[in-house]
């Protein structure tokens, strides 16, 4: 029997070795959501499409959050997150910081992409964004794309800066911002559709809609090696809808994305990012 040379049976040894290392390397992944609701709260909602994606892929799956978008972009930097979900304005935030790549978007109703939207009380007398000069708008989060950057530009595009508003703030959360009008606390605010829905008839009238933006999406670590990207992507696409649906009530099936697809919304909020806040 012809003898395997030296060389090529040391080459068989470190390949073997070194599959052997990234299987283990593997064995778990960790999960990363962005803190858009209560760590209990969305652990919950994730819980039945990390079960799916555990039998699809045999790894072990580790959920976590973070008390902030800023911090969950750290978390691929440290190479401490393999792949998550994330929101429109965080993944352009986490992509240009070269930490994420794009796999796939959700659908909600049947599309990849939705608008934002500036609400007013339903008896208010404002009928146009150019308006609200001189009023009080309520943002939600700062990092948000659909309660602060969508809504700033929106206003933006009308010539209301924030210099020629008599009072704006960031409350946190959409309900808030909701609730924040229709106490009176503000003449108008941003808000993601949903939201507004479910105040419209509690008194709440939508002012304005913006263009639209690409969806929320699941993105991996570009430290991540690709063919485990790949296997996560295509069982992302084999998911159940009723374990996305846990996620968001709307959610009709996932699709590819690209970067690029993005884009518009990197132009909004480089515009935003250029202005000056005041107290």
């Amino acid at each position: 029997m012809k003898k395997i040379p030296h060389l090529t049976s040391l080459f068989i040894v470190c390949l073997f070795f070194s599959i052997s290392l990234q299987a283990i390397a593997y064995e778990k992944l960790t999960f990363v959501v962005h803190p858009y609701k209560k760590a209990k709260q969305l652990q919950k909602m994730f819980k039945p499409l990390l079960n799916n994606l555990e039998k699809q892929l045999g790894n072990k799956i580790i959920f976590r959050t973070s008390t902030s978008y800023d911090k969950v972009i750290d978390l691929y930097k440290q190479g401490k997150a393999d792949f998550g979900y994330l929101g429109p304005a965080g993944y352009v935030a986490a992509a240009d910081s070269v930490v994420v790549k794009p796999m796939v978007r959700i659908l909600s109703n049947g599309t990849g992409t939705f608008r934002g939207v500036i609400v007013v009380k339903k008896d208010s007398g404002i009928k146009s964004i150019k308006e609200l000069k001189g009023g009080r708008f309520a943002f939600g989060d700062h990092t948000s794309t659909l309660s602060h950057f969508v809504p700033h530009y929106m206003l933006l595009q009308e010539n209301v800066s924030l210099d020629k508003l008599s009072k704006y703030a960031f409350t946190g959360k959409h309900d808030n911002v909701a609730k924040g009008v229709l106490l009176g606390l503000f003449d108008a605010g941003g808000l993601k559709p949903a939201v507004a829905s479910k105040y419209l008839d509690k008194g709440l009238r939508i002012l304005a809609t913006s263009e639209s933006i690409s969806e929320h999406l699941f993105v991996a670590s570009k430290s991540l090696d690709k063919s485990m990207q790949d296997k996560i992507k295509k069982a992302l696409l084999k998911t159940d809808l009723s374990a996305l649906q846990s996620i968001k009530k709307n959610i009709t099936g996932l699709e590819l994305v690209n970067d690029s697809d993005y884009d518009n919304l990197r132009k909004i909020i480089k515009t935003v990012n250029k202005q000056k806040f005041h107290n």
